[in-house]
């Protein structure tokens, strides 16, 4: 893309996790989500989250985990997000949007 060289820096402002669907009740008993590219990782611990449409995690910056995030976009390049962790039951799917409210600083055409 002709714009993404004009993009000069990303500041984090929020960071939420949301479920989209599932396919029966569950509960995450323990966790985490991270945020990885290359070997920059940003991670949260959740625990004991019923996992229902519409539900909801804020992930916080209470280690630093927004600096993480900030330098993986800083560095243009692909990035994963995923959750691991233990439920209370198997065989159900569920889908997460991961929504990354970012302030982004770049040089005028």
């Amino acid at each position: 893309d002709k714009y993404f060289d004009k993009l000069k820096s990303f500041d984090v402002q929020e960071v939420t996790v949301t479920v989209k669907s599932v396919t029966a009740p569950v509960k995450i008993i323990s966790g985490t989500i991270s945020i990885t590219s290359g070997t920059t990782i940003a991670s949260w611990a959740i625990t004991d989250f019923d996992v229902v449409k519409g539900a909801q995690i804020v992930l916080d910056n209470s280690s630093g985990q927004w600096d993480k995030v900030n330098k993986i976009l800083d560095a243009k390049n692909e990035f994963t997000a995923k959750i691991e962790g233990t439920t209370n039951t198997s065989g159900v799917t569920f889908v997460l949007d991961v929504v990354i409210k970012v302030r982004v600083t770049a040089n005028p055409l």
